[in-house]
């Protein structure tokens, strides 16, 4: 194995024999402060050939600035081959890095809270046999933020903003994820948490986007597409909003959804469920639901229960039953 250190950059590359740490051997020399080190006092299993290629990761190590940016570079890959001749790699095809940026400049050693923080993952490759999962992009992005309890104020780096993009496959299965998190609020504020909760000026004001799409078995022979399309946001102190599409094969919900009473410590989740064919149904506590009505515009064609063994049921006019959970 080989490792180059200069001023703004570690490279890695090389081979090693790699294993777990399973027990101690018996017979060991307690009394030897150097027992640590004598490899001979412990037993390994889980054997490895551990190559890695091109692996380099540039660092301002020594630098006096206010901004220092890091960076895992493109071309880079670590792959292991158990006794068995199985293997796994983990690649890096595309650039990813972080940033941290100070008020003042000073060396690393010496900094403090950063200002902002930012860090981006991206083009991230794991292979392993059929299995093959793709991180196009997991970033974050941090901000210092001032909070007074009441007694002082203290400083805090918060995380303001998470994006997470990827895929993964097995055979003719998929699963694609795309999902977004960011906070709302005035972070330029002195944030007053004396209260011990949330209040009316201090919350969480927030959006939240997540989008799963793919082909999946589940209980069938072949893989069936789906998406489901969640986007929720809360803007408010005491309600929260989100609609959710669902689409399986060529059947569709859209789902519109609000969560009140957030202040409390019980919360109320109502709901409209609608099908692309006009049928919807509403429920005003979905945690005390019990029946409901499905309507077609202002007519009703049947009802949905809840039985006393938790299975969700409709009973159309024509009498004909569907269970819709088992």
């Amino acid at each position: 194995m080989s490792v180059k250190v200069t001023a703004g950059s570690i490279k890695v590359s090389g081979m090693v024999n790699a294993s777990y740490w399973s027990n101690f051997k018996e017979n060991i020399d307690w009394q030897n402060p150097n027992w640590i080190f004598d490899k001979n006092n412990f037993e390994f299993k889980d054997k490895a050939l551990v190559a890695v290629t091109n692996l380099v990761l540039e660092a301002p190590l020594r630098a006096s600035q206010n901004s220092f940016d890091f960076k895992i570079a493109n071309g880079g890959s670590i792959e292991t081959t158990n006794a068995i001749k199985q293997k796994a790699k983990f690649s890096f095809t595309a650039d990813s890095t972080a940033s941290l940026v100070y008020a003042t400049s000073d060396n690393l050693d010496n900094q403090n809270i950063p200002n902002q923080a930012s860090l981006k993952l991206q083009g991230l490759v794991f292979e392993s046999g059929e299995v093959k999962a793709i991180l196009n992009e997991v970033s974050a992005s941090a901000k210092k933020v001032k909070f007074n309890n009441g007694i002082e104020t203290l400083e805090q780096l918060i995380p303001t903003e998470l994006v997470l993009k990827g895929a993964i496959s097995y055979l003719k299965e998929s699963l694609n994820l795309e999902a977004k998190l960011k906070l709302n609020n005035d972070f330029t504020k002195v944030i007053d948490v004396s209260a011990g909760q949330e209040t009316a000026t201090n919350f969480i004001n927030a959006i939240l986007n997540v989008k799963l799409s793919g082909n999946l078995k589940g209980a069938n022979a072949a893989p069936t597409p789906f998406s489901i399309d969640i986007n929720a946001k809360r803007a408010e102190f005491v309600q929260g909003i989100a609609t959710v599409a669902i689409i399986v094969d060529k059947h569709a919900l859209d789902l519109e959804l609000t969560t009140q009473d957030l202040d409390k410590d019980q919360q109320v989740l109502s709901g409209v469920i609608k099908h692309k064919n006009g049928a919807s149904i509403k429920i005003a506590d979905i945690d005390t639901f019990t029946s409901a009505q499905v309507n077609v515009g202002n007519s009703s064609y049947g009802t949905v229960t809840k039985n006393s063994s938790g299975q969700y049921v409709v009973k159309f006019t024509d009498n004909t039953i569907v269970y819709i959970t088992p």
